[in-house]
């Protein structure tokens, strides 16, 4: 801890922004990630209940597919209740609710990301900024001193100490800012395709039930099938 503490003494007071704005793109990364944890539930499990529900043509249990969207916190759900609200349209209708709640919740997924990001930016420029101003200072104290007064070198060593530290925090917290983004972004990207997956099957499904054209199917072939059998005994 006192090395830390040497190092943004050193390096103040640019030094001590850039660690501040380090701190609040950590707690915005960790407060965004395991909410989007949180979010991203299994696409593949939850569809596949929506259409056991879907399954039976009553009312009721299309109230239930309903009711287990509206219960379940998740963009994915919030899409699917959309196009569930609507399965009596027509397919466009369906598809135009679907890109509703899409246009509401993506903004929501990527919430404070835009903040991360210019944090990030801004991390080197700082840095970069803190450098300018110790070389400035110890150039300043150089011209400015007395006819035959110069600075030793321990106090150029320590001006441009100074404005290696600030460089090197604010690289390296951009360094690391960069990196939440990307991770954010990727989760953002996950969650995003789910959401396009799921419309785009539960749609399909509302649109023309592979199940129900195959009991269709079945049905109307056991007629035929049955004369066959009589016709040969």
């Amino acid at each position: 801890m006192s090395f830390l503490q040497e190092i943004l003494n050193t390096g103040a007071p640019i030094s001590y922004v850039i660690l501040g704005g380090f701190l609040i793109a950590t707690f915005l990364f960790f407060h965004r990630f395991f909410y989007l944890h949180r979010i991203n539930i299994d696409s593949e499990n939850f569809l596949l209940g929506i259409k056991n529900n879907l399954r039976n043509a009553q009312d009721k249990r299309r109230i239930e597919a309903i009711s287990i969207c509206a219960d379940t916190h998740s963009p994915i759900a919030a899409v699917a209740r959309e196009i569930l609200s609507r399965y009596t349209h027509s397919e466009a209708a369906m598809r135009h609710a679907a890109d509703g709640a899409a246009t509401t919740e993506i903004p929501r997924l990527q919430r404070n990301a835009s903040l991360i990001a210019a944090i990030g930016q801004l991390s080197p420029l700082l840095g970069l900024f803190g450098t300018v101003i110790s070389i400035m200072s110890m150039f300043q104290k150089l011209g400015g001193g007395q006819e035959g007064v110069s600075l030793s070198i321990q106090s150029i060593a320590t001006h441009l100490r100074a404005a290696l530290i600030t460089t090197a925090l604010g690289i390296s917290a951009g360094m690391v800012i960069h990196l939440y983004n990307v991770i954010l972004m990727e989760r953002c990207r996950v969650i995003v395709f789910s959401m396009e997956k799921v419309a785009a099957e539960l749609i399909s499904f509302l649109a023309e039930p592979e199940d129900l054209a195959q009991e269709m199917n079945a049905a109307l072939l056991e007629p035929s099938n049955g004369g066959k059998g009589e016709s040969k005994g």
